[in-house]
């Protein structure tokens, strides 16, 4: 759980260099697009563009999602054989 925990930090502070490093300081650019999200307009923007890294963070951030899930998932079923073997 505690590898689960430090995976996401881990692979959350990447995203977020990564989102900074797409916005390259073009910060009215971000915040006047087609969204009211500033991420979402940085996604926007880069896909536009033909960037490669939103692909590269996106990826990242679902297997970051699908690897947390899947630990919760273990961590549940171990406490609940737990609880009804006792």
């Amino acid at each position: 759980m505690l590898d689960a925990v430090l995976a996401s930090v881990v692979t959350g502070f990447i995203f977020i260099l990564g989102l900074l490093y797409a916005c390259q300081g073009d910060i009215q650019r971000v915040l006047s697009g087609p969204s009211e999200q500033a991420v979402v307009n940085i996604f926007y923007i880069s896909f536009a563009e033909g960037n490669m890294m939103p692909q590269v963070l996106s990826i990242a951030l679902v297997l970051n999602v699908f690897l947390c899930g899947f630990s919760h998932m273990t961590v549940t079923t171990r406490i609940t054989y737990a609880l009804v073997r006792d």
